[in-house]
């Protein structure tokens, strides 16, 4: 190899082949290594910037991708330091406002207020949406800030950036780069950082928006939490005294009456039922709105509907001289299938309505077939329910509004006739659920008539199932027993007394007037069942029944606890059960549902002849797979037929889980199927659905023959669900 480099003068002497380096070419020597030089410096910049530029792109991924200035910002220092010689990075983000700070983030700890309190160099490039540049800050200063930048320690910054960020045009803060070296920016420094500036705009712009929706997210759990509490309170005030009302009616009923006395009771306990079915309405408006309502599919009759709709507003209308008429076609059936509580509510609104609004002359109910043949072929009535009267009638413009919320015909009218503006807006959003529509004509001066069209399929049943009742043998289950009643109402516990008194034999009753009294009775006493109100004084009845499952002797903690409550909101529902409450009995109550609720509570509790022995703790927990209400609503609360289908499950249920594992063993899948279907029936009659989903699901892997490979878990889930109810009803 060829030595390109001379030995040094009077040492070495060149060979014959070698030629001595001239002038020229020394000079040319130094021109290579200078280049050489250069090159690898812009070789070393290049990789320098590709390198921030790697920085900058992460950064900005990750600041993008954050909802949260704190977490998107965080790594900002650290990254632009390691670009550049930066001694203090800092990140202001303004308000809407434009002048309160909302998020400032300082990595140097002694910067505070070095660029902020008294330099107003982020104030300056804010107001100017303009960049700050300083090489030497120590001498260029006066333009931007009233003296050096300097730390406690006596530390100078000299160099200075200061960026606008913006997004979309709108300044929305400033990015500030400060170090103690001179010229330790470059120009490259400063496209890098403004190859970042978008970026933050829109992280800044999205923690933002971010920080709205929590807002108003928050905001509305606030707003749904106050409106739970006002319908809670409001349900609780109101259905107090109804329940009190309701219940007194009742009793007056049960103690032989006069004739002309009937009549006005009959009214009273009408109209009260009327009215509790108007406020759960109203309470559930908000559910009608969200869409959250669930309509009944039950047959009715349509001329007992029709026939009670005029029975509670015949003395109304009667009051006014008013005639009130009602018509029904006579090819319409008589038992339909719908939700016959929502269908009055509307008639009696409109109807209400009408002889509210009428002076003199008459109102009218007319129901009609629509004239549509092929829906009445398929067993499907269209009705058309027309309300008449000729009372004040309504302008056109008035009727333009009708039906909006807290709307009425007018001023005027709402100051001579009263009244809240909501009925006509339920009644409308009633039947629009139902797939219906409503309409109104009206002349001013001659009346009016609402037109309502719906649709209803015709029962198979020729007759109606019987309205519930108290039988005797939940009468039976009742005798003797001694039960404490707590509630600070007074009429509340007379007539749920009184009822009790009036029905069942040797029954014992005490009262408590409040939570605390409660406790002391129950403490000194034996009781069979207590039933509790949820608001009282001193201690309330959740309180109360806390204590009594936590702190009381083996022999009465587990003692059954019925909640008295007017409230109908869930949350308020489940209370009682976590603190260990068997049911509830929602104010105002019939009969049959405070019998049942106490009969229902005595037995799932374990305890059917009221001895005091423990309760199953399977029967208080919300892991139990039976439902004893839908035995209960299935037999009526008859307690001998209860016993005799729970006999019937415990009987055949393992008897029909063995075949099941038996036949999918030789692959029998006709014999399977058969087996979940007989098996359902009995399922069903206990409330155990996912038992009847599984076996509906075994059925049809039968049938199909699709899916066969998983018959085996479906049984074995299904005989995990049977084992458990067999369990919890054998504690019963």
């Amino acid at each position: 190899m060829r030595n390109i480099f001379s030995k040094k003068p009077g040492k070495e002497e060149p060979s014959s082949g070698d030629k001595a380096l001239s002038p020229v070419h020394g000079h040319e020597k130094k021109e290579a290594d200078s280049s050489g030089t250069e090159s690898l410096k812009k070789t070393e910049l290049l990789q320098k910037q590709l390198n921030n530029l790697y920085l900058v792109n992460e950064l900005s991924q990750h600041i993008t991708s954050s909802l949260s200035l704190e977490e998107g910002f965080g790594h900002l220092y650290s990254t632009i330091n390691s670009m550049m010689d930066a001694s203090a990075v800092e990140l202001l983000v303004y308000g809407k406002d434009e002048e309160r700070i909302f998020f400032s983030n300082k990595s140097y700890p002694d910067t505070d207020s070095l660029l902020t309190t008294y330099n107003h160099m982020s104030e300056w490039s804010f107001k100017n949406k303009k960049e700050i540049f300083l090489e030497d800050a120590e001498i260029d200063y006066g333009r931007y800030v009233f003296k050096p930048l300097t730390l406690p320690d006596g530390s100078a910054a000299r160099s200075v950036m200061v960026f606008p960020v913006l997004h979309h045009d709108k300044i929305t803060g400033t990015l500030s780069i400060v170090s103690f070296s001179k010229n330790a920016f470059e120009l490259f420094h400063k496209e890098m950082i403004r190859l970042l500036l978008p970026f933050i705009g829109v992280a800044i712009d999205n923690a933002f928006k971010h920080q709205q929706i929590i807002s108003l997210k928050q905001r509305a759990e606030r707003s749904e939490q106050f409106m739970q509490e006002f319908l809670s309170n409001m349900s609780h005030e109101i259905r107090t005294p109804m329940n009190a009302v309701m219940g007194m009616t009742n009793i007056l009923l049960q103690k032989n009456p006069q004739q002309e006395q009937l009549k006005y009771l009959d009214a009273i306990q009408r109209s009260s039922e009327n009215l509790l079915v108007i406020l759960n309405d109203i309470l559930d408006l908000s559910k009608i709105e969200a869409g959250k309502i669930e309509l009944e599919h039950i047959d009715f009759s349509l001329r007992e509907v029709i026939a009670s709709v005029k029975s509670i507003l015949l003395h109304k209308a009667e009051e006014k001289g008013l005639e009130l008429t009602t018509g029904i076609s006579e090819k319409i059936p008589d038992i339909l299938v719908g939700d016959p509580t929502r269908l009055t509510q509307v008639l009696i609104n409109l109807l209400g309505n009408a002889i509210k609004f009428t002076e003199k002359g008459s109102v009218r109910l007319d129901v009609q077939q629509a004239n549509n043949s092929e829906m009445n072929q398929q067993a499907n009535q269209q009705l058309l329910f027309h309300v008449s009267d000729t009372g004040i009638g309504i302008s056109p413009q008035q009727q333009e509004k009708l039906f909006s919320k807290y709307s009425q015909a007018g001023s005027e009218t709402t100051r001579k006739y009263g009244g809240t503006g909501l009925g006509l807006n339920i009644s409308k959003q009633l039947v629009q659920l139902q797939g219906g529509t409503i309409r109104v004509e009206s002349v001013p001066g001659k009346g009016s008539t609402f037109s309502v069209s719906l649709l209803f399929p015709e029962s198979e049943s020729k007759v109606l199932t019987k309205k519930k009742a108290v039988s005797q043998e939940m009468l039976q289950t009742l005798e003797g027993k001694r039960i404490l009643i707590a509630d600070d109402n007074e009429y509340n516990r007379i007539t749920i007394a009184e009822t009790l008194k009036l029905k069942i034999r040797d029954i014992r009753v005490d009262e408590a007037q409040d939570g605390e009294q409660a406790l002391e009775m129950f403490a000194r006493n034996a009781y069979d069942i207590v039933i509790m109100d949820l608001i009282m004084p001193k201690v309330d009845g959740v309180e109360a029944a806390r204590i009594i499952r936590n702190s009381m002797p083996a022999d009465k903690k587990n003692i059954p606890i019925v909640a008295l409550t007017a409230s109908v909101i869930k949350s308020e529902i489940e209370k009682c059960y976590t603190v260990g409450m068997n049911g509830y009995i929602q104010k105002p109550f019939q009969e049959y549902q405070l019998f049942s609720s106490l009969v229902h509570a005595l037995m799932n509790n374990g305890i059917p002849s009221g001895s005091g022995e423990a309760a199953p703790a399977m029967a208080r927990n919300g892991n139990r797979v039976i439902d004893m209400d839908s035995l209960n609503e299935f037999t009526e609360g008859d307690a001998v037929r209860m016993q005799r289908f729970v006999e019937q499950f415990l009987t055949k249920i393992p008897v029909y889980v063995e075949t099941l594992h038996e036949k999918i063993g030789a692959s029998d899948f006709d014999s399977v199927r058969i087996a979940a279907h007989s098996m359902k029936p009995l399922l069903q009659m206990l409330g155990i659905q996912k038992g009847v989903e599984l076996t509906e699901h075994v059925e049809q892997c039968c049938v199909t023959k699709l899916g066969l490979d998983q018959l085996p878990s479906l049984i074995s889930q299904v005989d995990d669900i049977c084992h458990q109810a067999v369990v919890e009803l054998k504690r019963i």
